[in-house]
C-alpha cells in the first residue's frame, strides 16, 4: 500500500510540475527594446500577471527620453482640451513632469525604479538578437551578453526594438522612409539633442516675451525662438540648425532641440554612428554662434550631449490593418480602435533648407489594434513608430504618448486573447470578442471608446480630387481649418500645394513657374491656372476647354470651373491635381522584405 501511495504521490507531483511548467510558459511575456512604451507594456504584462522580460540593446531603460534626451512631450488633447492619454502615461506624466516638459533625470529614475517596483528582468547590452521560431510561431529570442550565448523562451513577444529590426527578422513585409510618395530612402532629419549649463532663464524668457514675433514664446520651463539660428554657419550639407526649442530641466540646464541631420539611415548601425560623430563634432562652433546671437546664453556651455540621435521617420511594418493619413483626416472610427491620438500630422523637413509642413492641426482620430499585428504572426506585436502607418498618419502617431497608449491597451488586448484561446488577429476582426475586450480594458485602465467628430468633405463634388492630393502628401489644411467653398485668399492653396509637391516628388519648380506664382492675385480665376498649366507642363493652354481636351482636367471639373468668376478653394484644388498627375504620375508603393534571420526548432 506504502509503495502504491508513493507512487501515485510522485505520479501527482509530476503532473503539477508539468501543468505549473506549461502555465510558466504560457504566462511568459518577452519585450523587445526599453524605449517609454516598452516599459508601458512591461509594467502593463506584470499588472496582469505575465512573467516579463525585457531584451535591449542598450546600457539604460528610456530610450528616446533618456538615450535621446527628448523631454519636449507632444501632448494629445481631446476637443475638450484634456490631457488625452490616461493609465501608464499618466502616471509617467506626473513623476516626471517639471512644468510643461519632463526632466530626463527623473525620468531615468522614475523607470529604473518602476521596473524594479514589479520586478521585471531587463538584459541589458544584448547584441544579434534573433528570434527562435516553430512554424509561424515565435518561440523565442536568442542573444549575445554577458559575454556568452543566450536563449530565453517565451509565450508572446512585443517587439519595440529599433526599426523593428526582431520583426524584420522573420521575413514580415514593410515600408521605408516616405515611400507612399515615392521616396522610401527620404526621411524627416533626425536630431541630436544637447544641453548648455550657465543659461539665463529669465533672461531668455524676457526676450522672446519681447520680441514681437508670434510664432515664439514659452510655457514654464519650455520656450521656443531665435529663429536666427537657420544663419548659423554650418558647412556640410547634412546638418542645419533651426529655431531653439529650449527645455529647462531641474538642475538648471538648458537642453537644445534643433540641430537637424538629414539622409541617416536609422536601419544602418554604421550610418547612424558616422551621422552622430558629424553632428557631435559641430557642437563647439554652435555653441558659439548661440552665446553670441542668443540672449540669456552669453555665459552658457556645453553641458551634456545625447547618447543617440532623435530619429522621427524610419521602417513602418505592413500590418494587419494600416492606419492612413486619410484615416486621420477624416476622423475614421474603427471597430478595433485600441489608442486615440490628437497631435498635428507634422511632416519635418528632408532637405537642409526646408521647413516641414504640419498637414492638419489637431484632429481626434481613432487607431486600430491591427496596426501592431505582423502579418503572418499571431504572437508577435510591434510597438511604437515602426507599427503600420502610412507615412502621413506616422507625423501624428509616433508621439510618445499614443504610443505608450497603444502598448499598454495592446497588452490587455493579449491578455484577453489568451485568457480565451483565441489568436490575436481574431479578436481584432471579432465585433463579439471586442465588446467583451472593451469591458476588461475598461475595468483594467478606464480605457473607453470616444465620440469622434464627423466629415463633411465627402459631401462635396471636388472631395475625391482632394482625397488624391491627400494620399501623396500635396495637401494641407495648416493648423487651422478653412472653408473648402470660400474664394478668399486661394492663391494660398497653390502656394501650400506646390510647396508640398516640391518637397515630395524629384520635380524642381523653375524660376518662371516661381516668378508667375508670385504675380497671382489672392484670388484665382480659372485663367490663371491655365497660365500656370502653361508653365508647369511647358504646353499653350489657354482655357478651360484646352485643359479638357488635354485631359488635364475631367467633365466633372470642367462643368464646375468653366466660369469668369474667382474660383473656391475646392475648386481650385480638383484642377491642382490635374495639373500634377500629368508633372509627376503616381508612383507605386515599394514594400521590403528581408531575408529570415531567425533560428528553427
Amino acid at each position: 500500500m506504502k509503495r502504491i501511495f508513493l507512487a501515485i504521490v510522485l505520479m501527482s507531483l509530476v503532473i503539477i510540475s508539468t501543468i505549473q511548467a506549461k502555465q510558466s510558459d504560457h504566462n511568459k511575456v518577452i519585450i523587445l527594446g526599453s524605449e517609454p512604451e516598452c516599459i508601458a507594456a512591461a509594467v502593463s504584462a506584470r499588472k496582469l500577471g505575465y512573467d516579463v522580460t525585457v531584451i535591449t540593446e542598450s546600457e539604460r531603460l528610456g530610450g528616446l527620453f533618456t538615450e535621446g534626451m527628448l523631454t519636449v512631450l507632444d501632448i494629445n488633447f481631446d476637443y475638450n482640451t484634456r490631457v488625452l492619454h490616461q493609465g501608464f502615461f499618466k502616471d509617467f506624466l506626473t513623476a516626471c513632469s517639471n512644468g510643461y516638459n519632463i526632466d530626463y533625470k527623473l525620468t531615468q529614475n522614475f523607470f529604473n525604479s518602476i521596473i524594479e517596483k514589479y520586478g521585471i528582468r531587463v538584459i541589458y547590452r544584448a547584441e544579434n538578437i534573433r528570434p527562435i521560431i516553430d512554424k509561424n510561431n515565435v518561440t523565442g529570442a536568442a542573444f549575445l551578453a554577458e559575454g556568452r550565448y543566450q536563449q530565453i523562451k517565451g509565450n508572446f513577444f512585443i517587439d519595440g526594438s529599433s526599426e523593428a529590426s526582431f520583426t524584420r527578422k522573420l521575413g514580415v513585409p514593410y515600408k521605408k522612409g516616405r515611400a507612399e510618395f515615392g521616396q522610401p530612402d527620404l526621411a524627416a532629419a533626425s536630431t541630436l539633442m544637447f544641453s548648455v549649463k550657465d543659461a539665463d532663464w529669465n533672461k531668455i524668457t524676457d526676450f522672446l516675451d519681447n520680441d514681437d514675433d508670434e510664432r515664439t514664446g514659452y510655457k514654464k520651463n519650455a520656450a521656443w525662438g531665435y529663429n536666427v539660428m537657420y544663419k548659423c554657419p554650418i558647412k556640410d550639407e547634412r546638418l542645419q540648425m533651426r529655431g531653439l526649442n529650449l527645455s529647462r530641466q531641474n538642475d538648471g540646464s538648458v537642453i537644445i532641440n534643433a540641430l537637424l541631420i538629414f539622409n541617416v539611415d536609422p536601419s544602418n548601425k554604421s550610418d547612424m554612428e558616422s551621422a552622430y560623430l558629424l553632428a557631435k563634432s559641430e557642437l563647439p562652433n554652435i555653441v558659439k554662434f548661440i552665446q553670441k546671437n542668443c540672449k540669456g546664453f552669453e555665459k552658457a556651455s556645453l553641458h551634456e550631449v545625447a547618447k543617440t540621435l532623435y530619429i522621427r521617420e524610419g521602417i513602418r511594418i505592413v500590418g494587419e490593418d494600416t492606419l492612413s493619413g486619410t484615416d486621420v483626416y477624416e476622423h475614421i472610427d474603427f471597430p478595433n480602435t485600441i489608442a486615440y491620438g490628437s497631435y498635428p500630422m507634422d511632416l519635418q523637413a528632408v532637405k537642409k533648407g526646408e521647413y516641414g509642413s504640419a498637414l492638419c492641426g489637431r484632429c481626434l482620430y481613432s487607431i486600430p489594434l491591427g496596426t501592431m499585428i505582423p502579418k503572418g504572426f499571431n504572437n508577435i506585436l510591434v510597438i511604437g513608430r515602426s507599427a503600420s502607418f502610412d507615412i502621413m498618419a506616422h507625423g501624428s502617431a509616433r508621439t510618445v504618448p499614443v504610443l505608450m497608449s497603444m502598448a499598454e491597451n495592446s497588452v490587455v488586448a493579449l491578455d484577453y486573447s489568451i485568457k480565451k484561446g483565441i489568436p490575436i488577429n481574431r479578436l481584432n476582426r471579432s465585433n463579439i470578442d471586442l465588446s467583451a475586450f472593451y469591458k476588461e480594458i475598461y475595468r483594467f485602465n478606464g480605457f473607453t471608446r470616444l465620440m469622434l467628430p464627423k466629415s463633411h468633405l465627402d459631401m462635396s463634388w471636388y472631395s475625391p480630387y482632394i482625397h488624391d492630393l491627400r494620399s501623396k502628401g500635396y495637401f494641407t489644411m495648416g493648423y487651422e481649418a478653412y472653408d473648402f467653398d470660400s474664394i478668399e485668399n486661394t492663391k494660398k492653396s497653390i502656394n501650400n500645394t506646390l510647396t508640398l509637391f516640391a518637397s515630395h516628388s524629384s520635380y524642381t519648380l523653375s524660376k518662371p513657374c516661381k516668378t508667375l506664382i508670385h504675380t497671382l492675385n489672392n484670388t484665382i480665376k480659372i485663367s490663371d491656372l491655365c497660365r500656370l498649366s502653361s508653365c508647369l507642363l511647358d504646353k499653350e493652354l489657354k482655357s478651360p476647354e484646352d485643359l479638357l481636351d488635354q485631359h488635364i482636367i475631367d467633365e466633372t471639373t470642367y462643368y464646375y470651373v468653366n466660369h469668369e468668376k474667382s474660383l473656391t478653394h475646392g475648386e481650385v484644388y480638383a484642377v491642382l491635381d490635374g495639373i500634377l498627375k500629368h508633372i509627376y504620375p503616381y508612383k507605386p508603393l515599394i514594400i521590403y522584405r528581408d531575408a529570415e534571420n531567425v533560428i528553427k526548432e
